[in-house]
């Protein structure tokens, strides 16, 4: 729906956008929080599909979860780092596709070197 409208949004709206996202989550208010790392991502933000991911963890849609973090791992393998370090991606771990998209990026990532 936004990218069809053509918006453009500035750094700042970026930032905005995913601290009114996070906010939301700290709140429990994970659909609305959904929406809005969506928006995030839309505009380009860095880290909303990893964001986006750790909400659908929580909203308990796994698969979802799983298929963000493929799209994001493709484009940027360097964020299989901020992977490590979240408790919440344990329900993925074990999973075969989950984990070949681990390998995946971490391979990538070997051979930029």
């Amino acid at each position: 729906m936004w990218a069809d409208a053509g918006l453009q949004f500035a750094p700042r709206d970026i930032d905005l956008c995913m601290s009114k996202a996070r906010h939301l989550r700290r709140l429990g208010n994970l659909e609305a929080a959904l929406d809005a790392f969506e928006l995030a991502d839309l505009a380009g933000a860095e880290m909303a599909k990893i964001e986006l991911a750790l909400t659908l963890v929580r909203v308990g849609d796994l698969e979802r979860a799983v298929a963000t973090l493929r799209k994001d791992l493709l484009g940027r393998p360097d964020h299989v780092c901020e992977l490590n370090g979240e408790p919440e991606f344990e329900s993925l771990r074990g999973r075969p596709d989950f984990d070949a998209i681990v390998r995946t990026a971490r391979g990538a990532l070997a051979k930029q070197g």
